[in-house]
């Protein structure tokens, strides 16, 4: 049988856009769901996948100046808003997160990512974009 499973992160970032008054902070909630069929009871082994997700991505970002984060590509860094930002943790998890992982479970693929701003204390969502 086929499951899905969904993990979820949360980090502080700044950035700034055109027009938008100058350089603010935000929380940032990263959703990223897998498919696959488990082997041994399991999709993933859990720990080792939020440790990994931690390490290589979030820790380039968390409580970082998005406009000058090196890890993302131009057009993050160029205006760091959801659209742009999914389609780089995207290509980071798809290209050098996951394919460990694939060693494991060939079955395992990435099914959706979800990246969704809140305001600088998290209380209010502005919204999301998910790219399946």
């Amino acid at each position: 049988m086929q499951l899905a499973l969904r993990t979820e992160y949360m980090f502080h970032a700044s950035h700034s856009l055109p027009g938008d008054g100058g350089n603010h902070d935000h929380q940032w909630k990263l959703r990223v769901e897998l498919e696959g069929f488990p082997i041994q009871g399991k999709l993933v082994d859990l720990p080792l996948w939020n440790e990994t997700i931690e390490m290589k991505l979030l820790a380039h970002v968390r409580g970082r100046d998005l406009n000058t984060c090196i890890q993302l590509g131009n057009d993050s860094r160029g205006m760091p808003t959801c659209e742009n930002l999914v389609v780089d943790f995207w290509k980071a998890i798809s290209t050098e997160i996951l394919p460990p992982f694939r060693l494991d479970n060939k079955s395992l693929r990435l099914f959706a990512i979800e990246v969704e701003l809140f305001d600088a204390d998290g209380s209010q969502s502005f919204g999301s974009i998910r790219m399946i």
